[in-house]
C-alpha cells in the first residue's frame, strides 16, 4: 500500500545518500517506483493480461535508474546483482509492452541467481506474453512444463485461469482450475465457481 512505497522510498534515499550511483540503491530506488506505480498509477481491470497505468512517469523514472546500474555493472561484474537487475528490467519492458526488448533481456537471465517469488514472477511473465499473442496452448504448456508450477500460488494460478477464460481459452483455463479445485474447496472461493461454471457454458 501507499506507507509501504513511501518507506521503500525512505530507505532508498537514505542508502543513496550514503553511497550514490551504486548498483544496489539505485536499484532499491527503482524497485519503490514500480511499487508507486503498482500502488498509485495502475488502472485495475480483470481484461488486462499486462497491466495499465494512468501515468508511466514512475516507471520511466525506475528504467532510467535501472539502465544506469546495468551500465555502472558493465565496469563493475557482479552476476548475482546483475541478474536481480535484468529481473526488474524485463518487468519494466512488460509494463510498457516492449515485447521484443523483454523477450533479449528475459533470455538472458540466469534464473538460478533469482529467488523462487521471482523465478515465478518470470514464468507468470512468459506466459502472460505468449496469451497476451493468443498462443493460448504454448501458454498452457509453459505453465504446466515449468518447474516453478508447484511453487505458484493458488491466487496466481487461478488469476492466469480467468485471464484465459477471459481472453477465449475455456479448455486451457479449465485445465488449470481443475488443479486448484481441491483447494477451492477448503478457501469456499465463490470466484472459482463461477468461473467454472462459465467454462462448462463455453
Amino acid at each position: 500500500g501507499e506507507e509501504n512505497f513511501e518507506k521503500a522510498h525512505e530507505l532508498a534515499d537514505k542508502a543513496l545518500t550514503l553511497a550514490p550511483n551504486t548498483p544496489p540503491n539505485l536499484m532499491l530506488k527503482a524497485r519503490a517506483f514500480m511499487q508507486e506505480a503498482q500502488t498509485r498509477d495502475v488502472i485495475k481491470s480483470i481484461f488486462d493480461v499486462i497491466p495499465r497505468f494512468k501515468n508511466y512517469k514512475n516507471i520511466h523514472k525506475a528504467g532510467d535508474l535501472l539502465n544506469q546500474a546495468m551500465g555502472i555493472l558493465k565496469r563493475n561484474v557482479n552476476v548475482y546483482l546483475e541478474n536481480q537487475i535484468k529481473h526488474d528490467l524485463s518487468i519494466y519492458m512488460l509494463w510498457l509492452r516492449r515485447v521484443d526488448e523483454f523477450k533479449i533481456i528475459r533470455e538472458s537471465i540466469d534464473l538460478s541467481k533469482l529467488d523462487h517469488k521471482q523465478q515465478s514472477q518470470i514464468i507468470i511473465n512468459d506466459v502472460i506474453i505468449e496469451i497476451q499473442k493468443r498462443n493460448f496452448e504454448i501458454a498452457y504448456s509453459k505453465l504446466k512444463d515449468s518447474k516453478n508450477w508447484e511453487q505458484l500460488s493458488y491466487k496466481e494460478k487461478a488469476r492466469i485461469a480467468h485471464i484465459l477464460l477471459l481472453r477465449g481459452a475455456p479448455q486451457q483455463s479449465r485445465d488449470i482450475f481443475l488443479t486448484i479445485e481441491s483447494e477451492a474447496e477448503q478457501k469456499e472461493d465463490m470466484w472459482f465457481y463461477i468461473d467454472m461454471s462459465l467454462n462448462e457454458v463455453l
